[in-house]
């Protein structure tokens, strides 16, 4: 069953544009989701939750007037609408285009979702993964594990006449090792997840994890110090997406990018950076965090080229 069950949502949009507005959209979610930690070989927390709500923009001369509400019914909804349209205060509706075309995502490829499993089966994935550290070496002295699951089904409607529809399933998983010999103490790391379902740990067990970042965490005990001065780096692929990041990816947002504040402004076309790099933006790798069939705003996911051999593109 979708979102949009029991109500016309073209009406929303009509009620909300009935005083003016260049557009309208409305957002409908439903997430539910779990999070374990364990620690001091126990488990310290668990939490799941559920938020399921709808919120009605609209833009008029280019200012936002948003509100929101988790009365998803009909009368609701238009009570909503009838909020944000009295806020607008232009005093003359606005026509919109019939909705067209419903889109739904294609069924994502997740054998196993998060929701099917009983709570007991997660929390023994965290157990896994606490004692596989714990048991790796005698140096190993603290433990903490962290599991995290989440499944959203969204929907939006705009008054452009787009109707679109997704579901979204994520996991997290992470191990965090302290090792200790002498005076010297060390933090080992690893993390696994994406947009996926549990059979990540067919792939990945949590045992595997539990030990990759009890055996980092253990060569580092054994780490010389790093020299100064000037030398070449080697990043691995998982790492160099959040330096390219932080180098330049606030840099590429669009809202700076049109008041001329990112350093980039002005400079299509021109040399950004070494002949070596290039940089994508790509939504649509399978089972990745950060990939999606569309974005809040119902817009598609695509690949694009920011930086193509130090050039900038986009």
């Amino acid at each position: 069953m979708g979102l949009i069950e029991g109500f016309d949502p073209e009406k929303i949009i009509k009620a909300a544009l009935k005083r003016g507005g260049q557009f309208c959209d409305i957002y409908l979610e439903d997430t539910s989701n779990t999070s374990i930690v364990c620690e001091e070989d126990k488990v310290e927390k668990v939490v799941t939750g559920r938020d399921r709500g709808c919120g009605i923009r609209v833009i008029s001369n280019l200012k936002t007037f948003y509100a929101y509400t988790n009365d998803l019914t009909e009368k609701g909804l238009i009570e909503l609408a009838g909020v944000v349209s009295a806020a607008v205060k232009e005093g003359k509706p606005t026509g919109i285009i019939g909705i067209q075309k419903k889109d739904v995502a294609p069924w994502p490829e997740i054998k196993k979702l998060p929701g099917d499993a009983g709570l007991n089966e997660k929390i023994a994935l965290v157990n896994a993964g606490n004692s596989a550290a714990r048991k790796f070496d005698k140096r190993v002295k603290q433990v903490m594990v962290v599991y995290g699951d989440g499944f959203k089904r969204l929907a939006v409607v705009n008054s452009e006449g787009q109707w679109a529809e997704e579901d979204r399933t994520s996991i997290i998983y992470v191990c965090q090792v302290v090792t200790r010999e002498g005076d010297v103490i060390q933090t080992g790391y690893e993390p696994v997840g994406g947009a996926t379902g549990l059979e990540i740990f067919e792939e990945i067990p949590p045992e595997r994890v539990g030990e990759a970042a009890a055996e980092r965490a253990v060569k580092g005990l054994r780490a010389r110090k790093a020299p100064g001065g000037r030398m070449a780096v080697v990043l691995s692929s998982e790492a160099g997406g959040t330096m390219i990041h932080e180098a330049v990816g606030h840099g590429f947002e669009a809202d700076l990018a049109q008041q001329n504040l990112s350093v980039y402004s002005g400079k299509l076309g021109q040399t950004v950076a070494s002949p070596v790099i290039t940089v994508l933006d790509d939504g649509t790798v399978p089972g990745k965090r950060g990939s999606s069939y569309m974005d809040d705003e119902a817009t598609l996911a695509q690949r694009t080229v920011l930086i193509e051999e130090g050039v900038l593109k986009n």
